[in-house]
């Protein structure tokens, strides 16, 4: 179930959430001011509601995380993340492009709420696809190696959004089919809607980390607590995803 769509505010030239579409490439300019905002997080508890089951609750580490930036002297809310509990890694020989291939397509990652009061232009991709407010799970999900993708993007690591009314279960989703399906409840188009996943910078030690480079994109760097499929003790798994990406220059005032 999405959260009820707020009061429609004026569009102002702010920032876009996640969001890259299998297919699409890095583009966008970030006007100066937006590069020196600082993004900041603070912590939040999981809770269940009417809005987010129990079910993923229960796969869910209870310590999450706010993503906040000033806006006009006041805090402001980008969206509210939670991390999976564990994730189930496996031996793999990864393949071009891909950074984080002994993650196994279709785990379960997180959830990702946006908030019913932020603005619309907080919850669009690059393809200006907007996302309703509300919970969204977070899998893991790799793009073909194809023609039709091939040059758009140097990584290949993406992490798939889907609305948890249609979406309740922490389990592994099996299969690309099903994952796209799910994703497209969230995009209401015939593509999926994405984040992007990223390289670890591994000058940062402390987890969750922040980093914003000179464009505007804010880089939200986790650890995730991994368990190998074959046994044996659990490890950390750093993770880095694009939360915020810079504005594109629409030459409206």
């Amino acid at each position: 179930m999405l959260e009820p769509k707020a009061n429609r505010k004026p569009r102002r030239q702010v920032l876009l959430l996640p969001g890259l579409l299998l297919g699409l490439a890095f583009a966008g300019i970030a006007s100066p001011a937006r590069a020196q905002e600082p993004y900041a997080t603070e912590p939040i508890a999981a809770k269940a509601s009417v809005y987010l089951p129990q079910s993923l609750v229960d796969g869910l580490d209870p310590n999450g995380l706010r993503l906040t930036i000033p806006v006009n002297g006041l805090k402001t809310t980008v969206c509210e993340l939670w991390l999976a509990k564990t994730v189930s890694t496996h031996e793999s020989s990864p393949g071009p492009g891909i950074l984080y291939g002994n993650l196994k397509v279709g785990e379960f990652v997180g959830v990702i709420h946006y908030v019913p009061e932020s603005s619309e232009d907080i919850r669009e991709d690059f393809r200006d696809q907007k996302l309703r407010a509300g919970y969204y799970t977070m899998r893991y999900a790799q793009m073909p190696e194809d023609k039709a993708h091939k040059d758009v993007n140097p990584y290949r690591d993406f992490v798939l959004l889907s609305p948890v009314s249609v979406d309740r279960d922490p389990a592994a989703v099996p299969g690309m089919d099903e994952l796209l399906r799910l994703s497209r409840f969230a995009s209401r188009t015939r593509h999926p809607a994405v984040m992007s996943l990223v390289p670890v910078d591994p000058s940062q030690k402390q987890s969750p980390a922040l980093r914003t480079d000179d464009a505007g994109t804010c880089i939200l760097q986790v650890k995730l607590h991994a368990q190998p499929d074959t046994g044996g003790s659990s490890q950390d798994l750093s993770l880095a995803m694009i939360l915020v990406t810079p504005v594109k220059e629409t030459g409206e005032s």
